[in-house]
């Protein structure tokens, strides 16, 4: 059987992070395999963090690595583009998390690809 490529459907997921606040809206990965998510050039926190969910409606919890039980953080600096980690794909559901409260709104571009 020929290997697939992965497709991009969605292409791309704008989430926002509201003036004040430090968590975005909701990033849906249902079917999702490989992603990346592209900072903005005004973008305060020094580092973002995931939380995760099985249900769009559910408890977000954060997300963890299985094999150090530590938070996925990622340090990052504005203007700049990061995969998303194999743990926060795991998720049916998704939120980005910044270090600080942002001021003023901040989308964050989620290109996606699925299988």
């Amino acid at each position: 059987m020929p290997t697939v490529a992965p497709r991009r459907n969605p292409p791309t997921q704008t989430l926002t992070i509201a003036n004040g606040a430090a968590t975005s809206d909701t990033l849906d990965l249902t079917n999702i395999v490989h992603g990346s998510f592209a900072i903005p050039a005004s973008f305060t926190g020094a580092s973002v963090t995931f939380t995760g969910c099985a249900t769009v409606d559910g408890t977000f919890q954060a997300v963890h690595v299985a094999a150090t039980n530590a938070a996925v953080s990622i340090t990052v600096t504005s203007s700049k583009t990061y995969p998303l980690p194999a743990e926060v794909l795991a998720c049916n559901y998704a939120k980005i998390v910044s270090a600080s409260n942002e001021t003023g709104a901040k989308s964050i571009i989620c290109s996606l690809k699925q299988q």
